[in-house]
Protein backbone atom coordinates (compact mmCIF):
# COMPACT_ATOMS: atom_id res chain seq x y z
CA UNK A 1 0.00 0.00 0.00
CA UNK A 2 1.10 3.47 -0.81
CA UNK A 3 1.93 6.16 1.59
CA UNK A 4 -0.62 8.01 0.06
CA UNK A 5 -3.36 5.30 0.13
CA UNK A 6 -2.33 4.76 3.98
CA UNK A 7 -2.58 8.43 4.26
CA UNK A 8 -6.60 8.52 2.67
CA UNK A 9 -7.37 5.55 4.71
CA UNK A 10 -6.06 7.40 8.36
CA UNK A 11 -8.12 10.01 6.97
CA UNK A 12 -10.93 8.13 6.25
CA UNK A 13 -10.88 6.12 9.62
CA UNK A 14 -10.43 9.45 11.63
CA UNK A 15 -13.46 11.21 9.77
CA UNK A 16 -16.12 7.82 10.71
CA UNK A 17 -14.44 7.65 14.32
CA UNK A 18 -15.27 11.57 14.65
CA UNK A 19 -18.98 10.82 13.02
CA UNK A 20 -19.77 8.12 15.71
CA UNK A 21 -18.08 10.03 18.51
CA UNK A 22 -20.27 13.25 17.53
CA UNK A 23 -23.86 11.51 17.79
CA UNK A 24 -23.06 10.87 21.66
CA UNK A 25 -23.45 13.70 24.30
CA UNK A 26 -20.67 15.10 25.53
CA UNK A 27 -20.27 15.40 28.90
CA UNK A 28 -17.86 16.81 31.35
CA UNK A 29 -16.98 14.75 34.24
CA UNK A 30 -15.36 16.34 37.42
CA UNK A 31 -15.97 19.45 39.80
CA UNK A 32 -19.43 21.13 38.66
CA UNK A 33 -17.07 24.32 39.14
CA UNK A 34 -15.11 23.47 36.01
CA UNK A 35 -18.37 22.99 34.05
CA UNK A 36 -19.20 26.32 35.05
CA UNK A 37 -16.06 28.16 34.04
CA UNK A 38 -16.46 26.47 30.31
CA UNK A 39 -20.41 27.68 30.61
CA UNK A 40 -19.49 31.26 31.29
CA UNK A 41 -16.82 31.12 28.76
CA UNK A 42 -18.68 29.77 25.96
CA UNK A 43 -22.07 31.79 27.26
CA UNK A 44 -23.98 28.16 26.88
CA UNK A 45 -26.41 26.85 29.53
CA UNK A 46 -25.78 23.78 31.56
CA UNK A 47 -27.16 20.76 31.63
CA UNK A 48 -26.67 18.36 34.74
CA UNK A 49 -27.25 14.96 34.88
CA UNK A 50 -27.32 13.49 38.47
CA UNK A 51 -27.00 9.65 38.46
CA UNK A 52 -25.59 6.81 40.28
CA UNK A 53 -23.80 3.46 38.90
CA UNK A 54 -26.93 0.36 38.72
CA UNK A 55 -29.50 3.13 38.32
CA UNK A 56 -31.47 1.41 35.49
CA UNK A 57 -33.08 4.62 34.45
CA UNK A 58 -30.15 6.49 34.25
CA UNK A 59 -28.35 3.40 32.05
CA UNK A 60 -30.89 3.58 29.70
CA UNK A 61 -31.00 7.01 29.21
CA UNK A 62 -27.09 6.62 28.56
CA UNK A 63 -28.00 3.64 26.12
CA UNK A 64 -30.72 5.44 24.18
CA UNK A 65 -31.75 9.08 24.71
CA UNK A 66 -28.37 10.50 24.95
CA UNK A 67 -27.15 8.71 22.17
CA UNK A 68 -30.23 9.73 19.78
CA UNK A 69 -28.62 11.97 16.87
CA UNK A 70 -30.95 14.85 17.41
CA UNK A 71 -30.71 15.08 21.09
CA UNK A 72 -26.63 14.60 21.24
CA UNK A 73 -26.19 16.65 18.22
CA UNK A 74 -28.10 19.94 19.80
CA UNK A 75 -27.23 19.21 23.41
CA UNK A 76 -22.88 19.12 22.02
CA UNK A 77 -23.61 22.65 20.22
CA UNK A 78 -26.19 23.98 22.65
CA UNK A 79 -24.72 23.21 26.10
CA UNK A 80 -21.89 21.95 28.70
CA UNK A 81 -22.89 19.05 29.36
CA UNK A 82 -22.08 17.73 32.98
CA UNK A 83 -22.55 14.09 34.50
CA UNK A 84 -22.01 13.16 38.24
CA UNK A 85 -22.72 10.06 40.90
CA UNK A 86 -25.03 11.76 43.27
CA UNK A 87 -22.78 8.80 45.75
CA UNK A 88 -19.73 8.74 44.95
CA UNK A 89 -18.78 12.68 44.03
CA UNK A 90 -18.89 15.21 46.65
CA UNK A 91 -20.27 17.65 43.74
CA UNK A 92 -22.95 15.34 43.02
CA UNK A 93 -24.78 15.50 46.59
CA UNK A 94 -24.32 18.90 46.66
CA UNK A 95 -25.78 19.97 43.72
CA UNK A 96 -29.17 16.93 45.08
CA UNK A 97 -29.38 18.55 48.27
CA UNK A 98 -29.41 22.14 46.29
CA UNK A 99 -32.59 21.21 44.31
CA UNK A 100 -34.13 18.56 47.03
CA UNK A 101 -33.47 16.22 44.57
CA UNK A 102 -34.83 12.45 45.19
CA UNK A 103 -35.30 10.16 42.20
CA UNK A 104 -33.12 9.40 39.49
CA UNK A 105 -31.74 10.50 36.77
CA UNK A 106 -32.81 13.98 37.77
CA UNK A 107 -32.02 16.67 35.49
CA UNK A 108 -31.15 20.52 35.25
CA UNK A 109 -30.79 23.30 33.14
CA UNK A 110 -28.90 25.87 34.73
CA UNK A 111 -28.28 29.68 32.70
CA UNK A 112 -24.31 29.98 32.24
CA UNK A 113 -24.44 31.70 35.21
CA UNK A 114 -25.74 28.64 36.98
CA UNK A 115 -29.40 29.86 37.83
CA UNK A 116 -31.79 27.34 37.68
CA UNK A 117 -34.24 27.13 34.73
CA UNK A 118 -35.83 24.18 34.70
CA UNK A 119 -35.58 20.52 36.14
CA UNK A 120 -36.82 17.02 35.11
CA UNK A 121 -36.74 13.61 36.01
CA UNK A 122 -37.29 9.63 35.13
CA UNK A 123 -36.00 8.12 32.13
CA UNK A 124 -37.13 10.29 29.07
CA UNK A 125 -37.45 9.30 25.42
CA UNK A 126 -35.74 11.52 22.84
CA UNK A 127 -38.92 12.63 21.42
CA UNK A 128 -39.80 14.09 24.80
CA UNK A 129 -35.98 15.35 25.87
CA UNK A 130 -35.19 17.09 22.70
CA UNK A 131 -38.58 19.83 23.33
CA UNK A 132 -37.51 20.03 26.92
CA UNK A 133 -33.85 20.98 25.46
CA UNK A 134 -34.90 23.23 23.26
CA UNK A 135 -37.64 25.41 25.85
CA UNK A 136 -34.97 25.17 28.35
CA UNK A 137 -32.37 26.62 26.27
CA UNK A 138 -35.02 29.70 25.16
CA UNK A 139 -35.85 30.59 28.87
CA UNK A 140 -31.74 30.37 29.57
CA UNK A 141 -31.26 32.77 26.57
CA UNK A 142 -33.79 35.11 27.98
CA UNK A 143 -32.40 34.89 31.76
CA UNK A 144 -36.10 33.44 32.98
CA UNK A 145 -34.33 32.04 35.81
CA UNK A 146 -36.50 30.20 39.07
CA UNK A 147 -35.82 31.37 42.70
CA UNK A 148 -33.21 29.39 43.47
CA UNK A 149 -30.09 31.34 44.58
CA UNK A 150 -27.00 30.96 42.64
CA UNK A 151 -25.10 29.75 45.83
CA UNK A 152 -24.62 25.98 46.20
CA UNK A 153 -24.70 26.52 50.29
CA UNK A 154 -27.45 28.02 52.35
CA UNK A 155 -28.47 27.49 56.11
CA UNK A 156 -29.87 23.71 55.98
CA UNK A 157 -31.13 22.36 59.01
CA UNK A 158 -28.76 20.28 59.72
CA UNK A 159 -30.88 17.08 59.61
CA UNK A 160 -31.73 18.25 55.88
CA UNK A 161 -28.08 18.82 55.20
CA UNK A 162 -26.42 15.29 56.68
CA UNK A 163 -29.28 13.43 54.85
CA UNK A 164 -27.29 14.22 51.60
CA UNK A 165 -23.74 15.01 52.84
CA UNK A 166 -23.42 12.52 55.61
CA UNK A 167 -26.24 9.81 55.98
CA UNK A 168 -24.38 8.21 58.50
CA UNK A 169 -24.07 11.00 61.12
CA UNK A 170 -26.28 9.07 63.72
CA UNK A 171 -28.75 12.25 63.39
CA UNK A 172 -32.43 11.27 64.43
CA UNK A 173 -34.50 12.60 61.31
CA UNK A 174 -37.62 11.47 62.99
CA UNK A 175 -37.01 13.92 65.87
CA UNK A 176 -35.62 16.92 63.83
CA UNK A 177 -38.46 16.91 61.51
CA UNK A 178 -40.72 17.13 64.60
CA UNK A 179 -38.83 19.87 66.50
CA UNK A 180 -38.57 21.27 62.85
CA UNK A 181 -42.66 21.43 61.43
CA UNK A 182 -42.94 22.72 64.95
CA UNK A 183 -41.07 25.42 65.02
CA UNK A 184 -41.67 26.43 60.87
CA UNK A 185 -44.52 28.59 59.37
CA UNK A 186 -42.48 29.79 56.16
CA UNK A 187 -43.93 27.22 52.97
CA UNK A 188 -42.40 29.08 49.98
CA UNK A 189 -39.04 30.53 50.49
CA UNK A 190 -36.08 28.27 48.84
CA UNK A 191 -35.00 26.28 52.00
CA UNK A 192 -38.26 25.56 53.48
CA UNK A 193 -39.38 24.47 49.96
CA UNK A 194 -36.49 22.13 49.65
CA UNK A 195 -36.31 20.59 53.27
CA UNK A 196 -40.43 20.49 52.55
CA UNK A 197 -40.25 18.53 49.46
CA UNK A 198 -37.38 15.68 50.60
CA UNK A 199 -39.20 14.98 53.62
CA UNK A 200 -42.94 15.78 52.47
CA UNK A 201 -44.12 12.18 53.58
CA UNK A 202 -42.68 12.75 56.88
CA UNK A 203 -44.08 15.91 57.86
CA UNK A 204 -47.39 16.31 59.91
CA UNK A 205 -50.26 16.99 58.21
CA UNK A 206 -50.29 20.69 58.90
CA UNK A 207 -47.08 21.12 57.24
CA UNK A 208 -48.32 18.89 54.22
CA UNK A 209 -51.77 20.74 54.02
CA UNK A 210 -49.51 24.44 53.47
CA UNK A 211 -47.37 22.96 51.00
CA UNK A 212 -50.37 22.02 49.48
CA UNK A 213 -52.22 25.22 49.31
CA UNK A 214 -48.85 26.78 48.13
CA UNK A 215 -48.22 24.59 45.35
CA UNK A 216 -48.75 26.86 42.31
CA UNK A 217 -45.81 29.32 43.82
CA UNK A 218 -43.47 26.98 44.40
CA UNK A 219 -44.16 25.01 40.92
CA UNK A 220 -43.84 28.47 39.31
CA UNK A 221 -40.70 29.89 41.61
CA UNK A 222 -38.93 26.43 42.28
CA UNK A 223 -39.87 23.74 40.45
CA UNK A 224 -43.19 22.31 39.09
CA UNK A 225 -41.60 18.42 38.90
CA UNK A 226 -40.68 18.70 42.27
CA UNK A 227 -44.15 19.68 43.60
CA UNK A 228 -45.69 17.31 41.43
CA UNK A 229 -43.86 14.30 42.59
CA UNK A 230 -44.37 15.15 46.28
CA UNK A 231 -48.11 15.42 46.32
CA UNK A 232 -49.56 12.84 43.74
CA UNK A 233 -49.80 10.12 46.40
CA UNK A 234 -51.15 12.75 49.32
CA UNK A 235 -53.46 13.43 46.53
CA UNK A 236 -54.57 9.67 46.57
CA UNK A 237 -54.75 10.10 50.08
CA UNK A 238 -57.03 13.18 50.02
CA UNK A 239 -59.22 11.50 47.08
CA UNK A 240 -59.90 8.47 48.94
CA UNK A 241 -61.53 10.61 52.22
CA UNK A 242 -63.43 12.70 50.13
CA UNK A 243 -65.22 9.18 48.70
CA UNK A 244 -65.79 8.19 51.90
CA UNK A 245 -67.73 11.28 52.33
CA UNK A 246 -69.31 11.24 48.95
CA UNK A 247 -68.02 14.37 48.62
CA UNK A 248 -67.49 14.86 44.32
CA UNK A 249 -67.26 18.64 44.64
CA UNK A 250 -64.52 18.28 47.39
CA UNK A 251 -62.54 15.82 44.61
CA UNK A 252 -63.30 18.75 41.83
CA UNK A 253 -62.20 21.13 43.67
CA UNK A 254 -59.03 19.35 44.29
CA UNK A 255 -58.18 18.22 40.85
CA UNK A 256 -58.76 21.76 39.44
CA UNK A 257 -55.69 22.62 42.29
CA UNK A 258 -53.85 20.40 41.57
CA UNK A 259 -54.00 19.64 37.45
CA UNK A 260 -51.92 23.04 36.66
CA UNK A 261 -48.61 21.17 38.04
CA UNK A 262 -48.55 18.71 35.91
CA UNK A 263 -47.84 18.32 32.82
CA UNK A 264 -49.66 16.74 30.22
CA UNK A 265 -47.21 13.12 30.49
CA UNK A 266 -47.44 13.24 33.68
CA UNK A 267 -51.04 13.39 34.43
CA UNK A 268 -51.78 10.56 32.45
CA UNK A 269 -49.89 8.85 35.02
CA UNK A 270 -50.77 10.59 38.42
CA UNK A 271 -54.08 11.88 37.31
CA UNK A 272 -55.52 8.44 37.22
CA UNK A 273 -54.25 7.79 40.59
CA UNK A 274 -56.14 10.24 41.70
CA UNK A 275 -59.10 9.26 39.67
CA UNK A 276 -58.80 6.24 40.54
CA UNK A 277 -58.40 6.61 44.63
CA UNK A 278 -61.98 8.65 44.53
CA UNK A 279 -63.93 5.79 42.06
CA UNK A 280 -62.60 2.26 43.73
CA UNK A 281 -63.33 3.96 47.18
CA UNK A 282 -67.06 5.22 46.39
CA UNK A 283 -68.81 2.08 46.48
CA UNK A 284 -70.78 3.13 43.63
CA UNK A 285 -70.31 1.19 40.77
CA UNK A 286 -72.25 2.79 38.10
CA UNK A 287 -69.93 5.65 38.39
CA UNK A 288 -66.93 4.02 38.45
CA UNK A 289 -68.09 2.29 35.26
CA UNK A 290 -69.03 5.77 33.84
CA UNK A 291 -65.89 7.02 34.96
CA UNK A 292 -63.83 4.44 33.12
CA UNK A 293 -65.74 4.86 29.92
CA UNK A 294 -65.41 8.80 30.04
CA UNK A 295 -61.68 9.13 31.14
CA UNK A 296 -58.85 8.90 28.62
CA UNK A 297 -56.62 6.81 31.04
CA UNK A 298 -57.91 4.02 29.98
CA UNK A 299 -57.10 1.61 27.16
CA UNK A 300 -59.11 -0.66 25.71
CA UNK A 301 -56.85 -3.31 27.46
CA UNK A 302 -57.48 -1.55 30.39
CA UNK A 303 -61.07 -2.03 30.16
CA UNK A 304 -61.23 -6.01 29.26
CA UNK A 305 -59.32 -6.13 32.51
CA UNK A 306 -61.87 -4.11 34.97
CA UNK A 307 -64.58 -6.53 32.99
CA UNK A 308 -63.13 -9.70 34.46
CA UNK A 309 -62.91 -7.71 37.81
CA UNK A 310 -66.03 -6.51 37.76
CA UNK A 311 -68.02 -10.12 36.61
CA UNK A 312 -69.20 -10.82 39.94
CA UNK A 313 -71.43 -7.66 39.66
CA UNK A 314 -72.22 -8.11 35.74
CA UNK A 315 -74.37 -11.43 36.20
CA UNK A 316 -76.90 -9.99 37.52
CA UNK A 317 -76.76 -6.27 36.37
CA UNK A 318 -77.78 -5.61 32.56
CA UNK A 319 -77.61 -2.20 32.49
CA UNK A 320 -74.06 -2.12 33.80
CA UNK A 321 -73.10 -4.82 31.30
CA UNK A 322 -74.68 -2.26 29.03
CA UNK A 323 -72.60 0.10 29.35
CA UNK A 324 -69.53 -2.12 29.73
CA UNK A 325 -70.23 -3.30 26.15
CA UNK A 326 -70.57 0.11 24.77
CA UNK A 327 -66.24 0.32 25.78
CA UNK A 328 -65.75 -2.27 22.72
CA UNK A 329 -66.02 -1.95 19.17
CA UNK A 330 -64.26 -3.31 15.94
CA UNK A 331 -62.10 -1.26 15.07
CA UNK A 332 -60.35 -0.34 18.33
CA UNK A 333 -59.96 -4.04 18.89
CA UNK A 334 -58.46 -4.70 15.85
CA UNK A 335 -55.89 -1.72 16.66
CA UNK A 336 -54.61 -3.45 19.72
CA UNK A 337 -51.22 -4.40 19.03
CA UNK A 338 -50.31 -7.90 20.76
CA UNK A 339 -52.57 -10.76 19.29
CA UNK A 340 -53.27 -12.54 22.72
CA UNK A 341 -54.34 -9.14 24.20
CA UNK A 342 -56.55 -8.66 21.00
CA UNK A 343 -57.93 -12.35 22.16
CA UNK A 344 -58.33 -10.75 26.06
CA UNK A 345 -60.21 -7.77 24.62
CA UNK A 346 -62.68 -9.85 22.38
CA UNK A 347 -63.20 -12.17 25.46
CA UNK A 348 -63.85 -9.13 27.59
CA UNK A 349 -66.96 -8.17 24.96
CA UNK A 350 -68.13 -11.16 24.42
CA UNK A 351 -68.95 -11.40 27.94
CA UNK A 352 -70.10 -8.38 28.88
CA UNK A 353 -72.72 -8.24 25.78
CA UNK A 354 -74.09 -11.69 26.91
CA UNK A 355 -74.57 -10.26 30.85
CA UNK A 356 -76.41 -7.00 28.35
CA UNK A 357 -78.98 -9.67 27.37
CA UNK A 358 -77.30 -9.24 24.00
CA UNK A 359 -76.20 -12.66 22.77
CA UNK A 360 -76.12 -12.12 18.71
CA UNK A 361 -73.61 -9.55 19.50
CA UNK A 362 -71.67 -11.42 22.41
CA UNK A 363 -71.12 -14.72 20.04
CA UNK A 364 -70.18 -12.25 16.95
CA UNK A 365 -67.08 -11.27 17.72
CA UNK A 366 -64.22 -13.41 16.80
CA UNK A 367 -66.09 -14.48 14.12
CA UNK A 368 -65.52 -12.90 10.69
CA UNK A 369 -61.97 -13.56 8.87
CA UNK A 370 -60.86 -10.06 9.30
CA UNK A 371 -61.37 -10.28 13.05
CA UNK A 372 -60.29 -13.54 13.02
CA UNK A 373 -57.10 -12.49 11.34
CA UNK A 374 -56.58 -10.08 13.14
CA UNK A 375 -56.70 -11.56 16.26
CA UNK A 376 -54.95 -14.56 15.49
CA UNK A 377 -56.75 -17.11 17.21
CA UNK A 378 -59.70 -14.67 18.54
CA UNK A 379 -62.37 -17.03 20.27
CA UNK A 380 -64.55 -18.91 18.66
CA UNK A 381 -68.40 -19.90 19.16
CA UNK A 382 -67.58 -22.63 20.88
CA UNK A 383 -64.84 -21.22 23.13
CA UNK A 384 -67.69 -18.28 23.72
CA UNK A 385 -70.05 -21.07 25.04
CA UNK A 386 -67.66 -23.37 26.56
CA UNK A 387 -67.00 -20.55 28.91
CA UNK A 388 -70.92 -19.40 29.97
CA UNK A 389 -70.86 -22.93 30.61
CA UNK A 390 -68.52 -23.25 32.43
CA UNK A 391 -69.40 -19.77 34.61
CA UNK A 392 -72.83 -21.34 35.27
CA UNK A 393 -71.34 -24.92 36.60
CA UNK A 394 -68.56 -23.02 38.66
CA UNK A 395 -65.56 -24.80 36.82
CA UNK A 396 -62.16 -23.45 38.62
CA UNK A 397 -60.32 -24.14 35.02
CA UNK A 398 -62.32 -20.96 34.08
CA UNK A 399 -62.35 -18.53 36.32
CA UNK A 400 -60.71 -15.64 34.86
CA UNK A 401 -58.29 -13.00 35.81
CA UNK A 402 -56.28 -10.45 33.82
CA UNK A 403 -53.08 -12.85 34.07
CA UNK A 404 -54.53 -15.63 32.30
CA UNK A 405 -57.86 -14.40 30.76
CA UNK A 406 -57.43 -15.97 27.45
CA UNK A 407 -56.25 -19.32 28.57
CA UNK A 408 -59.91 -21.24 28.33
CA UNK A 409 -60.47 -19.55 25.02
CA UNK A 410 -57.51 -19.61 22.89
CA UNK A 411 -57.69 -22.60 19.59
CA UNK A 412 -54.98 -25.35 19.36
Amino acid sequence: MTTFSKLILACAFVFAFSGLHAQETQFLQGKFSEALAKAKATNKPIFVDLYFEGCMPCKKMDQETFKDEKVSNYFNENYVCYKVDIFKEEDGKVLCRKFAVSGFPTYLFLTPSGQFVEGSSGFTGADRFLPLMQASKALADKNQTRQFSAKLDESYPAFYSDGYLNPKSGIDTKAAIATYAAETNKYTAEVNFVVQSRYFNSMPTNIKEAYFANIHTNAKNFNAKTVANCIYNYCKVKAEGFAAKNDQAGFDAMIKHVRPVFTEHDWAIFGKIMYDGYYTKLNNTAAYIDYVGASSFYDIIDKANIVFEMLPKLKDNAALATKMGAWFNDKEINAVPYKYSIANVFYAASIAEYYAKNQAKALSYGRNAAESAAANKAPNLKNIEDFYKALQNNQQDYVVTPAHAIKPMIMN
